[in-house]
């Protein structure tokens, strides 16, 4: 263990002599140390440094140093997601009348997997959410009905169902509308209407069998069809690095981990949008992403609620699972975290414009204005691989 430096005893010795021995220990100020420590943290720390930072996050997170957020961020500090907590037990009571039933999540899944529900009969639900790419497809924009290719990147759905809105501009307000869309979307699963696939599933004595056993004699209703889906759905969800280390196994994370955990804490400002269980603030923001008056233009919400000041503006995804759902953003023009937090800590992106006349596009003020929450960050290559590390721990 290397030495304290001269200016950290002295740093010591003046904010503790005020403390004595307790039962020949020296732990409240050792405590205190290490948080001192912690909000001074060097940009590139020895060992002892990092054991220091490690010991603070070992205490209850109440103790923590103070998440570094702006005044108009959500007030929120990372949080174990945990199955039977109120929040989760919420969301479930908010989409299904009762608990789902083992039998509707295994129709559920049935019908999740099977390309019945498509106009084609080629694509499942799985096609672009597969279990083995992190429920998403592992492609930068998706590719459905006809083989056409969507403007976005398919998002994951480990916790779709505890959503307050979903797809990248927030169109959807539940889960079942958000079911819907892809089902009926032309680049996507392509069907006129659910009713189409009732009508098919009603061609199918296995599958009225399955519908009149959980929902009883009536016919097939496209409500029971969301009803199935959203409760497999609903199974999605499960711990992660993090949620286990937050719940007091210090063992999950390295030391360079423990270090990126405090850094998106604090100087590199991701808890400003990426917090609570669900690692979101499920606002909308606008990144610099949208590529205005471009053959790949996505203006994002203003898509949904035609409010100019949504231009360019999409939906805070969650964090959790992250390392499994690669590409990254609406377009997945990321390919690896790296360059994810490279990109936020140069700020973000930048709308630019090639002649006047696009600048006098009336959208053109608002498709520039980025969030007033992606401000450059100033990392060291070891911080970057520290913030890397963790987030892989999501």
């Amino acid at each position: 263990m290397r030495r304290l430096s001269a200016l950290t005893l002295v740093a010591a010795c003046t904010l503790f002599s005020g403390w004595f021995w307790q039962g020949g220990t020296l732990v409240q100020m050792f405590d205190s140390i290490d948080h001192h420590i912690a909000t001074q943290f060097p940009d590139n720390p020895n060992a002892w440094h990092l054991a220091s930072l490690r010991r603070v996050y070992q205490q209850p997170p109440s103790t923590w140093p103070a998440p570094q957020r702006d005044p108009d961020a959500v007030a929120a500090d990372l949080a174990p997601w945990q199955r039977d907590s109120p929040q989760a037990a919420a969301a479930v009571v908010s989409t299904f009348s009762t608990t789902p039933t083992i039998a509707q999540v295994e129709l559920g899944q049935r019908l999740f997997n099977d390309p019945i529900l498509s106009a084609s009969g080629q694509i499942s639900c799985q096609s672009c959410h597969h279990p083995e790419l992190g429920w998403g497809d592992g492609l930068s924009r998706s590719v459905g009905h006809n083989r056409t290719q969507g403007k976005r990147n398919a998002p994951p759905l480990f916790n779709a169902v505890h959503q307050r809105s979903l797809g990248w501009d927030g169109s959807a307000s539940s889960l079942a509308a958000q079911l819907r869309n892809a089902m009926t979307h032309p680049a996507e699963m392509g069907v006129q209407t659910p009713d189409d696939i009732v009508r098919r599933l009603e061609q199918h004595a296995d599958y009225r069998q399955r519908f009149t056993q959980i929902y009883g004699p009536a016919p097939i209703a496209s409500s029971q069809l969301d009803d199935a889906l959203i409760a497999f759905l609903g199974t999605l969800e499960r711990p992660t690095t993090l949620d286990h280390f937050l719940a007091g196994d210090s063992t999950r994370l390295s030391d360079q981990q423990v270090w990126g955990m405090h850094l998106f804490r604090t100087k590199a400002r991701c808890i400003n949008c990426h917090a609570g269980p669900l690692l979101s603030d499920q606002g909308f923001h606008n990144l610099g992403l949208s590529f205005f008056l471009q053959a790949s233009e996505d203006l994002g919400r203003y898509q949904a609620t035609d409010n100019p000041e949504d231009a360019g503006r999409f939906r805070t995804p969650s964090l959790r699972h992250l390392a499994q759902t690669a590409p990254y953003m609406h377009n997945g023009v990321f390919r690896d975290l790296r360059g994810v937090v490279n990109f936020y800590t140069q700020g973000g992106g930048e709308t630019r414009v090639r002649n006047d006349q696009e600048a006098a596009h009336p959208l053109y003020v608002y498709a520039a204005r980025k969030s007033a929450l992606l401000k450059p960050v100033a990392l060291s290559a070891e911080e970057i691989d520290a913030l890397t590390a963790f987030l892989q721990a999501l």
